[in-house]
């Protein structure tokens, strides 16, 4: 964790000479994001399945394919982490992970999937009033960006 502030180091997987790797994840990460929106929302429309129990069966295929595919231990992770960055750690799993995912699923059961991921896509401007506690610069031109985004989404869902 203390390592991961460092993104130009010559050995990281996210150093200038790996390119294509900045660009293809984030890409990447949101497309099977709204896939997994869309099913979801396939998933509500054709059932009666509450967000609760759609939270709990992703979670859980989740964990399954940890422990099948890379042999995955609960408690690995835990061993080279300081106990207080242990509490914050477990805690961003709870409210990050279990009750974003929720609140997520939550949203593609009442709102049609286009306006409901413009909605979650304001986790840039969200995002932006955390970054002070990083110890990265937010210069005029990420604040320009980030308003732009979010009044782009405000004509979308107006």
């Amino acid at each position: 964790l203390k390592k991961g502030n460092n993104f130009k180091e010559e050995n990281s997987p996210f150093s200038e000479k790996n390119n294509f790797k900045i660009f293809a994840f984030p890409f990447l990460s949101v497309l099977c994001a709204v896939l997994g929106g869309l099913f979801s929302r396939m998933v509500f429309l054709q059932s009666n399945l509450s967000p609760f129990l759609t939270t709990e069966i992703r979670l859980l295929g989740a964990i399954i394919f940890l422990i099948t595919i890379k042999g995955f231990k609960i408690n690995f992770f835990l061993k080279n982490i300081e106990k207080k960055q242990r509490k914050r750690f477990l805690f961003s799993i709870i409210l990050g992970t279990n009750i974003g995912i929720l609140l997520q699923q939550v949203v593609f059961k009442t709102l049609p999937i286009g306006v409901g991921w413009a909605l979650l896509s304001t986790s840039p401007v969200i995002s932006l009033f955390f970054a002070k506690n990083e110890e990265r610069e937010i210069t005029k031109k990420i604040i320009f960006f980030t308003c732009f985004l979010f009044f782009g989404l405000t004509l979308i869902i107006l």
